[in-house]
């Protein structure tokens, strides 16, 4: 069901555009695709378009969010323990943007 909620994300922002919020559908459409297809590629790329979309629109709300996702996401390539300083900065930008559920 997840997998049918992200292609509707992303074919809604494709007919009527981009906002910030398309960049969770983006995300999700990445993991759909690492757990369906076990493309760790394929997934990081749409986690990294989802982090440049927040990025160009300016939503600086969505950044940690989207951020940390890649960085998860990104174990897959490289140990987690690389990416700990920065999933620790990340995580000090979500309490200040009030994001408490990421």
């Amino acid at each position: 069901l997840i997998g049918v909620t992200a292609c509707r994300i992303v074919k809604l922002s494709l007919e009527h555009g981009f906002c910030s919020e398309s960049a969770v559908g983006l995300q999700i459409y990445g993991q759909v695709i690492l757990n369906n297809q076990k493309d760790v590629e394929g997934c990081l790329k749409w986690c990294h378009t989802a982090l440049c979309l927040v990025k160009s629109l300016g939503a600086k709300q969505m950044i940690p969010r989207v951020t940390v996702n890649v960085y998860v996401f990104a174990f897959w390539k490289e140990p987690l323990q690389a990416k700990i300083e920065s999933l620790k900065e990340n995580h000090g930008e979500l309490l200040m943007a009030g994001d408490m559920v990421a």
